[in-house]
Parts: C-alpha cells; structure tokens; sequence
C-alpha cells in the first residue's frame, strides 16, 4: 500500500512514521527510569518503615519491662519476636506499595488478635 503513494503523501506518512517512532522511544526510556526511580523510591520507604518498626519494638519492650511483672514481659517478647519475624518476611518478599501495606495491616491485626 505505501509503494502506490503520491510523493506528498508518502513525506506526510514518512513524516508521521518518524514522530510516532519518537514518541515510542521517549515513552520507553521515560518508563524505565520511572520504574527504576519507583523501585528505589519504595525500598527506601521499606527500610524507613522497618527503622521505625525497630524503634517502636524496642520502646515498647522498655515500657513493658518497666510496668509489668516478670510473667507479663515474657508475652511481650514473644509478640515482639513474632512481629520482627512478620517485619522481616515482608522485608524479603517484594511487592508494590500499596500490597505492602495491606500485607502489614493485616500481619499486625492477626498477631494483636492472636496476642489477646
């Protein structure tokens, strides 16, 4: 079909050929390094969380020890030891923010409901 072409239309097709080609290249590099920004983006973000996590845990093992008697902190600990081993899996496993953060949701209303 382009070989029974004017030679106007042919420029114009040739024309639009290119731009279309260009446009396909620009969206290619935007996405990949959209994708890598993303993913640094979120590992960051991963870490931070589980920074806070840590010191959440560690505080909270402080004020446990300090109110409660001896048999008291030993349920404490294990909730910790269950929720770091929560914080850890997640850390392992790779997903997108937003499944993420379900998946946390969810590990600390069993591991409270499993507490009590």
């Amino acid at each position: 079909m382009g070989d029974f072409l004017s030679p106007k239309r042919r420029d114009v097709v040739d024309r639009l050929r290119r731009r279309l080609e260009f446009y396909r290249q620009h969206q290619d590099q935007t996405f990949q390094t959209y994708d890598y920004i993303a993913d640094t983006i979120y590992e960051q973000q991963r870490q931070e969380a589980y920074l806070l996590r840590q010191k959440w845990l560690e505080s909270k093992a402080k004020k446990s020890s300090k109110s409660k008697p001896k048999s008291d902190t030993s349920q404490a600990e294990h909730r910790n030891v269950l929720v770091t081993k929560a914080i850890k899996w997640e850390n392992d496993v790779p997903r997108s923010q937003l499944g993420w953060q379900i998946q946390n949701h969810k590990a600390l209303t069993e591991l409270d409901e499993s507490s009590s």
